[in-house]
């Protein structure tokens, strides 16, 4: 949600780059102030930095999700096997 509301200003920030109004001997300092009008310091620095990173992967991501849930399913999917291993030993099912 935060880079949605960031992206206007983002992108008025990097029109000062290409503003016809402002000379090329316009001091940085200047148009550094006019940028800090835009978005402050921080939230400047912080969406440069977040911005700067490259993002994961879709599959890194997805792999993530499925090592944070693998202890889980492990915890629950071993007793349905050791339960079913008894069902299927009883009525002489072949399981596998």
């Amino acid at each position: 949600m935060r880079r949605q509301q960031e992206t206007p200003q983002v992108g008025r920030l990097l029109l000062l780059y290409v503003d016809e109004t402002v000379a090329d001997a316009t001091p940085f300092g200047d148009v550094r102030q006019r940028a800090f009008k835009i978005m402050t310091k921080d939230a400047l620095q912080t969406a440069g930095q977040r911005m700067s990173v490259k993002p994961e992967s879709m599959m890194a991501l997805r792999w993530q999700a499925v090592d944070g849930l693998a202890e889980r399913i492990k915890r629950h999917l071993r007793p349905l096997i050791w339960g079913a291993s008894i069902f299927a030993g009883l009525h002489r099912i072949t399981i596998g």
